[in-house]
């Protein structure tokens, strides 16, 4: 095949090199209707894939043994937006917080 000619078979990912890229979507504001479609509807490259997995796999993470003085304390926050409501069920927005902080006493929390 000649310099700077493909072929006319697709590739494996879906994209040709000869067609130009799409244009992004215009910018719109954040909302369930503006959600994109399933993956199925996207064109997927398939290197994305192919990682060496086991590697990964393999590596197991342990945190570390607390260190210094203090204690820790955590307060658990159930924050409820009743001005605005919440687009996937249909009541008031709501969110847990969990603050966790260092403590001399964690008594009464």
């Amino acid at each position: 095949m000649a310099a700077g000619k493909t072929s006319d078979t697709p590739t494996a990912t879906g994209f040709s090199p000869d067609e130009p890229e799409p244009k992004p979507k215009p910018k719109t504001d954040w909302a369930p209707e503006n959600d994109e479609g399933p993956l199925a509807q996207k064109s997927v490259h398939p290197e994305a894939f192919t990682s060496n997995r086991t590697a990964a796999s393999a590596l197991q993470l342990k945190m570390p043994a607390p260190t210094g003085p203090n204690s820790v304390g955590m307060v658990g926050l159930h924050l409820v937006d009743s001005s605005r409501t919440d687009p996937y069920v249909g009541g008031k927005r709501e969110v847990m917080v969990s603050l966790w902080y260092p403590a001399t006493a964690t008594s009464g929390h």
